[in-house]
């Protein structure tokens, strides 16, 4: 309070509201401005307050310069005059903090400025505060005009404004800068404000976020929406006690959607915590796979022990038991969730009763989610069956969003080229396709290029940056191109270029266990993830799937195989080779061949989060140290452009090993 005291006192005013946390708080605050011979008083909703009516009416006519308040005068509050607001509590609301900024810039006659005093310290609030000024002129601004602004870019707001930072203060707020999977952070943060609620997994999805990288950043999703404030005490406890439960439905493998679809089934049936009877059971679940327009494609597709449109029920129970249902029996994250006792199956979780709402509820929030991932992804492959139609993933270079596309022979028929292109309005542009991009684009008869201008226009500002995959559709039709924005989508959990297992995609190549004594002797492990050069792969924790036989090498542990699918890095690796990869050592990486990871960058080509490419990288004096000024990861293919990391985003690289060899490039 000392130091609000001498805030008033450096920065005077007429007519004050002070913005407490609570209504003690609003009483302490009336009561200690008042014993330094402020005239207060404090106003809330209930009992112990002073008269709102009075009270407002002697803040008008000045007989009262302090108004101690709470939530009920963040909107609706008209006093002109009043020309400063205090804000003694934190909030991390956009709504909220423009509405307690918006008391006070009413005009009034004599009235010149409004000055805001605000007591949120070191911290990321602070950041958020000027995100929310920078929003003024309507859009929602983001991270990066942030940054830009602090780096010396002029602001957009609104006329007669003006947005001013003290020079230490610029220094504050690029400590707050966030890195990692901003954009999907930010995302659910501004739906909480507009929602009342946290969002869903679901919910991210359908605007086009990811909320997988926000999973990977904190650990899981529920840990990141506890960081966030937004569980309830009982959910809380969910989390304390179930954690791996929670964990496993958020990670747990889909080569298929089976698994997702029988914890659907026994959600939908209200029988999450009782047992089934598994004929009837996988009638149901088959009934739910046939009747859903995305979903059936995984039983209508070859391959299938039985025909899934045909089989008896008895046959088909018999398989629905062999898949989804003895995979849920298996151990998964150190236990077995489910059991089977003869023909009934079901959840075995020990549960606090008054817990099991809660779980319940938190459990459908993670499968809705995951299966809205897969859906997506499915809807995203079935538009790129056509040979006249192909999808363009929106990613960015240098901040600025551009398309990628299939190259010509992935997708023959597409254009090469400046193409005349109809837009969803009607308009035509010229698009200028190149072997793996289009990063030029404008309305036919002009030459500066709006591509960026126009993917954020249907996308919004975070178009193409990480923790984004927005795509758009080409269709020929009537033998001229269309194109429009698609649907939002995820990354698909499932290889891009097979629907195998990772076990298959090895052959004969794999074996299943292996002595103790062969174990990094003849044979290294086999990781759950295909790398891919041109592509980050699977999204996940690698998963140990077996080992295979490695002749002529001195093996050491740590050494490991992966696939590597993709182009980019022929014709040293070619797509679909097994290839040897060692720890990476100390000392340099630069010009290495290396396997990376990072969850807040996505493959132009795919999408995915591991890569192999060459390692470059650029670095400057910090202090006693350095520190990188950017990465590149370089493709050895010249058709395929360089993976730029720039400083924001390089501590998110993770490099898992240094490539050594190709084991076997006939797969």
């Amino acid at each position: 309070m000392d130091r609000l005291w001498q805030a008033l006192a450096e920065h005077p005013g007429q007519r004050t509201i002070v913005f407490c946390c609570s209504r003690r708080h609003a009483v302490f605050a009336r009561d200690w401005l008042r014993a330094k011979g402020v005239s207060s008083a404090a106003v809330f909703s209930g009992e112990g307050g002073d008269s709102y009516g009075r009270s407002l009416e002697q803040l008008r006519e000045g007989k009262l310069e302090t108004l101690c308040v709470v939530d009920m005068f963040n909107e609706g509050l008209d006093v002109p005059a009043v020309d400063r607001v205090v804000m003694l509590r934190p909030t991390e609301s956009k709504v909220v903090f423009l509405q307690q900024l918006g008391r006070g810039l009413r005009a009034s006659v004599g009235k010149t400025r409004l000055l805001v005093i605000e007591f949120v310290g070191n911290h990321r609030i602070f950041a958020q505060r000027m995100l929310h000024l920078l929003s003024l002129s309507g859009d929602t601004a983001s991270w990066s005009d942030l940054r830009k602004w602090l780096g010396g870019a002029e602001p957009v707001l609104p006329a007669g404004c003006l947005l001013d930072v003290e020079l230490d203060a610029i220094d504050v707020l690029k400590q707050f800068l966030p890195t990692g999977a901003t954009a999907s952070v930010e995302a659910y943060r501004g739906m909480r404000d507009e929602l009342g609620r946290r969002p869903m997994p679901a919910e991210l999805i359908a605007r086009g976020y990811n909320p997988g990288t926000i999973s990977r950043s904190a650990g899981s999703w529920f840990e990141f929406v506890a960081e966030e404030g937004d569980l309830d005490e009982l959910e809380q406890q969910v989390v304390a006690s179930l954690k791996d439960w929670l964990k496993t439905v958020e990670t747990t493998s889909l080569n298929k959607s089976y698994k997702m679809v029988v914890l659907r089934a026994l959600l939908d049936q209200s029988a999450f915590f009782e047992s089934v009877e598994l004929p009837q059971f996988a009638k149901q679940c088959r009934r739910y796979m046939l009747e859903h327009p995305i979903l059936q494609r995984d039983l209508l597709q070859g391959n299938h022990a039985v025909d899934h449109h045909n089989a008896s029920d008895e046959e088909w129970t018999a398989w629905w038991i062999q898949w989804p249902i003895d995979r849920w029996l298996d151990e998964q994250n150190g236990q077995r969730w489910f059991t089977r006792k003869g023909d009934r199956f079901g959840l075995s979780i020990e549960c606090a009763e008054e817990l099991r709402p809660d779980l319940e509820a938190m459990t459908e929030e993670l499968v809705d989610g995951r299966l809205a991932r897969y859906i997506q992804s499915k809807r995203l492959k079935e538009v790129s069956i056509n040979e006249l139609s192909f999808t363009g993933k929106v990613s960015h270079t240098s901040g600025r969003p551009i398309l990628f596309v299939p190259t010509e022979t992935q997708q023959p028929g597409r254009p090469v080229g400046p193409t005349d292109v109809q837009l969803p309005d009607g308009s035509v542009w010229t698009f200028k396709f190149v072997k793996v991009a289009c990063n030029v684009a404008h309305p036919v008869g002009q030459s500066k290029n709006q591509l960026p201008d126009l993917l954020r226009r249907w996308f919004g500002k975070d178009a193409g940056l990480p923790g984004t995959d927005f795509h758009v559709r080409f269709d020929m039709e009537d033998g001229s191109w269309r194109v429009e924005p698609v649907e939002a989508s995820v990354v698909s959990e499932e290889s891009p270029e097979t629907q195998e297992t990772a076990a298959q995609g090895f052959g004969a190549m794999l074996q299943p266990s292996i002595a103790n004594s062969a174990k990094f002797t003849t044979h290294v492990p086999v990781y759950d993830l295909v790398a891919a050069a041109g592509t980050f792969g699977e999204e996940g924790i690698p998963e140990e799937i077996g080992w295979v036989e490695v002749a002529g090498h001195k093996l050491k542990p740590g050494m490991f195989a992966a696939r590597v699918v993709g182009e980019s890095m022929q014709p040293r690796i070619p797509s679909g080779s097994v290839c040897l990869f060692r720890p990476c050592p100390t000392g340099s990486r630069q010009g290495r061949l290396v396997l990376v990871q990072l969850n807040t960058h996505a493959d132009p080509e795919d999408g995915g989060r591991y890569t192999v490419k060459r390692y470059h990288s650029t670095k400057r004096a910090a202090d006693d140290s350095w520190e990188h000024q950017s990465i590149e990861l370089q493709p050895l293919n010249p058709e395929y452009p360089p993976i730029e990391v720039d400083e924001h985003v390089a501590s998110d690289l993770r490099v898992l090993g240094e490539f050594l060899e190709v084991l076997d490039a006939s797969l």
